[in-house]
């Protein structure tokens, strides 16, 4: 019997690019479309600064800028697996780190920069979706570059780090709850992950044990059909069949119990005409598991055509090995012809 995979409610959907059954990304379920739209409103966001937030954010300095960020986003928001790879991590850092030194070396010592300082901003946002990526210590190693650039151009250009702490302690404070809550969605989509396996198992067990109340039920209705009219008969006293039609009955159920596989129309004729002939035939199914069906229908053809010539005697059927191996054996009065299949497993 072979019972389907039955697909689910609670079966658990692939990931996409590889992202693992507890990654948050798989939780949120951020497919391309999705990153796309997102992408696409960053960037527009970084356009509007880029506009409206005066001259400093148009100089060539200033346009490489954004784009680094730009690019920053692209890393981050593109679909793949939680935890986002080092190389990626790297290339992050150093276009963020970019982004703040040809921003903040534009601005005028001692003096609130106002709109301009959107890198810091823009960049805490990045740094967000490393940290939800699974990459908490660098988004803080972001942040940390971020406050650094911004300390040192203040201590460099008006001998005190006042205004670059000024300019960069928000973001810090921020990234602290997003730690929080980064650690919070990472387990809480182990903790999904985890009871949708365990649906999913139930589900399929559940399947299961449908197909194989299905099996009984159609295996049932196959005996019924051989034997159930018969059994009336007899038991109303009018049955006209002979004994040997009745042990010819009693056998195929046997063959039903011992020998499943073996049940293909040409044998099972050759089989019953046997019996009536007097013939002992022993059909068994041994096999752990289906044999080719090609293979299988030949090798029963080809023991009917024995059997067919056997005036008297004995004969058995065997079918054996299996799932890489099997051994179809036929013993016709002390005569023993064996057909064998091996398959290839790739290793």
């Amino acid at each position: 019997m072979t019972v389907g995979r039955a697909r689910t409610m609670a079966e658990p959907r692939r990931a996409r690019d590889g992202a693992a059954p507890g990654d948050p990304a798989r939780l949120l379920d951020v497919d391309r479309l999705a990153a796309g739209s997102i992408f696409a409103l960053f960037s527009l966001t970084m356009l509007a600064f880029v506009v409206n937030t005066g001259p400093m954010s148009q100089t060539p300095w200033g346009l490489t800028a954004a784009a680094a960020l730009i690019a920053d986003a692209g890393l981050v928001i593109a679909p793949g697996p939680d935890r986002l790879t080092s190389t990626r991590l790297v290339a992050i850092l150093a276009l963020t780190a970019y982004c703040n030194v040809a921003m903040v070396w534009q601005f005028t010592p001692a003096e609130w920069p106002g709109w301009a300082s959107w890198n810091f901003g823009m960049t805490a946002l990045v740094m967000i979706g490393v940290a939800f990526r699974g990459r908490i210590l660098w988004s803080w190693a972001g942040i940390a570059l971020m406050a650094a650039v911004a300390i040192s151009w203040s201590t460099i250009t008006a001998g005190s780090p006042v205004l670059g702490v000024e300019l960069s302690y928000m973001h810090v404070a921020i990234n602290v709850p997003v730690t929080f809550f980064a650690i919070g969605m990472r387990r809480s989509a182990q903790a999904i992950a985890q009871l949708q396996e365990v649906e999913h198992r139930r589900a399929v067990e559940s399947a299961a044990d449908e197909a194989r109340a299905e099996e009984r039920e159609r295996e049932l209705a196959r005996v019924r059909a051989v034997v159930a009219e018969p059994l009336r008969d007899i038991a109303d006293g009018t049955t006209t069949r002979s004994p040997t039609d009745l042990l010819v009955l009693e056998a195929r159920l046997r063959d039903r119990i011992r020998g499943r596989a073996l049940e293909a129309p040409r044998l099972r004729a050759s089989v019953d005409a046997a019996r009536r002939r007097g013939i002992t035939v022993l059909l068994l199914d041994d096999a752990a598991a289906p044999a080719p069906d090609d293979w299988l229908s030949d090798g029963l053809a080809e023991a009917a055509e024995v059997l067919d010539s056997q005036p008297d005697g004995m004969m058995t059927v065997r079918l054996s090995g299996g799932p890489e191996t099997w051994q179809l054996t036929v013993v016709a009065n002390g005569t023993l012809t064996t057909r064998t299949r091996r398959e290839h497993v790739a290793s």
